[in-house]
């Protein structure tokens, strides 16, 4: 049996703290299994720019913390989002294949629990980037990005 668990928790937590990506993944399972699962520990100064996987769901279930997560049409305007959270009325989200989307951490030592059909392939097949959003490398740009994103659609809350 795997544990998801406070130990593990707040590890993660920990571990994301100090990280330079302010986030980090503990896996659970192997690149070849057909379901990947993993704990993902986020703080809100990381950048996790829209992305879409091609042939695999993603869902999004919040263990602490909050989180907005947006779905963006092929220009980069918002179709649909939701504030998931531990204790909110939204525990959690699905994200359909071919979908461009991201999550951004709303509260200091946000972590969900994250499960995408596998196997996992490290190509462009498993993740593709948008032109019409900053690249990872581009932190700053990344924040401004999510900040105006964070002001638009949680203002409404």
């Amino acid at each position: 049996m795997k544990y998801i668990n406070r130990k593990i928790i707040e590890e993660q937590i920990g571990l994301s703290r100090k990280s330079k990506r302010k986030r980090v993944i503990y896996c659970y399972s192997k690149q070849e299994d057909n379901i990947q699962r993993m704990i993902n520990a986020v703080q809100p100064d990381s950048y996790i720019p829209p992305h879409k996987h091609l042939h695999k769901t993603e869902v999004f279930i919040a263990l602490c913390g909050k989180f907005l997560v947006v779905e963006y049409d092929d220009f980069g305007g918002i179709k649909e989002y939701c504030i998931i959270s531990g204790k909110g009325e939204n525990n959690g989200a699905e994200i359909q294949m071919n979908t461009w989307h991201n999550f951004i951490a709303l509260k200091k030592d946000s972590v969900l629990y994250e499960f995408i059909d596998g196997p996992y392939i490290n190509n462009s097949e498993h993740k593709s980037f948008p032109e019409w959003a900053p690249k990872e490398e581009e932190y700053e740009k990344g924040m401004v990005f999510i900040t105006d994103i964070k002001k638009r659609l949680t203002a409404k809350h």
